[in-house]
């Protein structure tokens, strides 16, 4: 059963990525990628962020992607 958390600031969320060996993916309007042509199968963990109703900022996503999200 996956892990789910409560709702955390962007902050904390990029902070607590440097602790896992996991693929990050961030759902947000500007993604190119297919979420089924991301390889997860030989994952450990995948942390899937889904932001607020407004959306995830362009700063956020910045600093998502700087943590390694994609």
């Amino acid at each position: 059963i996956p892990e789910v958390s409560g709702p955390v600031s962007t902050a904390q969320l990029v902070d607590g990525l440097g602790d896992r060996d996991a693929v990050v993916l961030a759902l947000h309007e500007s993604v190119t990628q297919r979420l089924a042509d991301v390889p997860v199968a030989a994952a450990d963990s995948v942390v899937l962020v889904v932001g607020p109703e407004g959306g995830i900022a362009e700063d956020e996503v910045a600093a998502l992607r700087d943590a390694g999200a994609t």
